[in-house]
Formats: structure tokens, sequence, C-alpha cells
């Protein structure tokens, strides 16, 4: 198991620690290492990209429903982290609904 997925079981091991913290571990892990991890596996070359990205549009179609079972399972409020804390209705009140969670899943993404 790796650093992060380590960081992750010592989180969720600590009832001091907050669900949405210790949920937003796991979806840093999951995005930032399992995919990475996944995508070198099975020989991902520049020409996937676009697959890339549509896979990360996608994903943040579903970030409402996300939100929802995150709270509803785990009792976790991650919605001001997936709409960009205060910032989110800014941006998205200048370039559109939406714009927020995606330009932060797509950025965390490509890192």
């Amino acid at each position: 198991v790796n650093w992060q997925w380590n960081r992750y079981f010592e989180l969720a091991a600590d009832p001091k620690v907050s669900l949405t913290r210790t949920a937003t571990t796991s979806i840093f892990s999951h995005l930032a290492v399992d995919l990475v991890y996944g995508l070198v596996a099975i020989g991902s070359q520049e020409i996937h990209r676009d697959d890339f990205f549509l896979f990360g549009d996608v994903l943040v179609t579903k970030s409402d429903t996300i939100i929802d079972d995150l709270a509803s399972l785990y009792g976790a409020d991650v919605e001001d982290l997936f709409n960009g804390f205060f910032f989110g209705d800014w941006i998205d009140g200048a370039f559109g609904n939406g714009i927020t969670t995606s330009l932060s899943f797509q950025t965390i993404r490509t890192k």
C-alpha cells in the first residue's frame, strides 16, 4: 500500500478525524494515485488524452450524486470542497454552472 492510502487508513482509524477529511483523502488517493497507476498499467499514451478528459467530464456530471452519497452513507459534507468553497459561486457565476467542479477535477487528475 502506498503512502497516500496508508494516510487514508490512519485517518479512517482515528475517530477524532472528521468523515469529510477521511472521504476527501480517499477521493484524492483514488484520483491521484490509483488512476495514475491504472493508466500506466494499461499503457496509456498521449493519443488517449481525449478519453482521459472525457472520463473526467462524465465524472463531473456525477458530482452531485457523489456529494449526496457521501453525505447520506458516511455523514461527510464535501459540498463546499466539490464546489470550490467561496470561489465556486464567483467562478460559476462568471463562467457557467459547474465550471468550478470541472476545473478542480481536471486539475487534480492532470497533476
